[in-house]
């Protein structure tokens, strides 16, 4: 029981450390369905006790849940098992079926990576209800009913993207009940049923939220050009210097923090524009290919916002900066999705 209470309480820290650090990746459906198999059913009462032995059988579970950019997730399930009874207390012969619904709130944590691979861990509590259908013979009579309590589970599985939007899991899962079900027989005699099972699942979970589309490139308007008028001849000036930059900031992976030697580039770049008089910068982040696209451009926006926030401490009006961000779009140097290049993490800062 203790170990029971200690899983509940993990279940609950976690979907409140979930929620907690949540930064928004969005809804999604999962659906699972594949091989399930109880442990064997103690059935006491009075004079009753025997165990019930369940063959092999299906279960199917339906999700609605949000995923969040810190490895956790949460989400609430709808679980359904059935499983044919072989026999009662080594009775050959033992006849009837033994089906648990399901409705649990599930958090889990992925171990994120590079590859396409996702290895997670999770678990959840919820309602259970044990039903028996004609189960027969309990004490030489039949045990047709069903009965309520809160159940738990542990689960572990591995999901892999299968497309954009889309990921195949399979995983194991371990259901149980907190205590015994409270049932009667046929005749009116009050039983109590434990139930513990294993499943075996795979399936699909789909998001229900589409990528954001990168807002469109604000362009400077064309200054108005004067009527030109004769110039008098004059001695060729001397061409002005040419302005410094652009400037390379570049980032930690999966990081939106301005690291220290990225300060000394912001300093310089603040100090040149303002000694040069420079009316417009525009600044761009970019981001490598070991995340989704969707993630990468979120990225990039937070890489250029956190540069801009440091170049309007130093001095640069907010007017001045222009911002673009590009995602995984644009990489300094070319490699294959889900690759991490430190030099493809970067905003570079450009004046105009």
């Amino acid at each position: 029981m203790a170990l029971r209470r200690g899983l509940a309480l993990a279940v609950l820290l976690a979907t409140l450390a979930g929620t907690a650090a949540a930064q928004d990746r969005g809804f999604y459906v999962g659906l699972g369905a594949g091989l399930n198999l109880p442990a064997d059913i103690a059935i006491d009462g009075g004079a009753i006790a025997t165990d019930a032995d369940a063959g092999y059988g299906g279960g199917a579970v339906g999700a609605l849940g949000f995923a969040y950019g810190n490895g956790f997730r949460t989400e609430l399930e709808v679980g359904y098992r059935t499983n044919s009874v072989d026999d009662l207390s080594g009775v050959a012969g033992g006849s009837g079926d033994v089906d648990a619904m399901t409705i649990m709130v599930n958090a889990y944590y992925g171990l994120e990576n590079e590859s396409r691979l996702t290895p997670y861990v999770g678990g959840g509590v919820g309602w259970l209800n044990l039903d028996f259908s004609g189960v027969t013979p309990v004490g030489g009579l039949t045990l047709s009913d069903n009965g309520d309590e809160i159940g738990y589970q542990g689960i572990a599985g591995v999901g892999y993207e299968v497309a954009p939007q889309v990921d195949l899991f399979a995983e194991y899962r371990y259901l149980g009940a907190f205590g015994d079900v409270g049932v009667a027989t046929n005749a009116g005699a009050n039983v109590s049923a434990d139930y513990a099972a294993h499943s075996f699942m795979v399936g699909l979970r789909f998001s229900l939220t589409p990528p954001p589309a990168p807002p469109p490139a604000v362009e400077p308007e064309p200054e108005p050009v004067a009527a030109a008028e004769p110039e008098p001849i004059v001695a060729p000036e001397p061409e002005p210097a040419p302005l410094p930059g652009p400037y390379l900031v570049f980032f930690d992976w999966d990081k939106s923090d301005i690291r220290p030697d990225a300060m000394a580039i912001l300093v310089e770049a603040a100090a040149n524009a303002q000694e040069f008089g420079i009316a417009r910068i525009a600044i761009t982040g970019h981001a490598d290919r070991s995340g989704s696209d969707a993630y990468n451009l979120a990225l990039s926006q937070r890489r250029v916002a956190a540069v801009r926030a440091e170049l309007v401490r130093l001095g640069i009006p907010e007017n001045e900066i222009t911002m673009f961000w590009r995602g995984e779009s644009e990489p300094l140097v070319a490699t294959e999705d889900g690759v991490r290049e430190a030099k493809n993490r970067r905003v570079e800062i450009v004046y105009q």
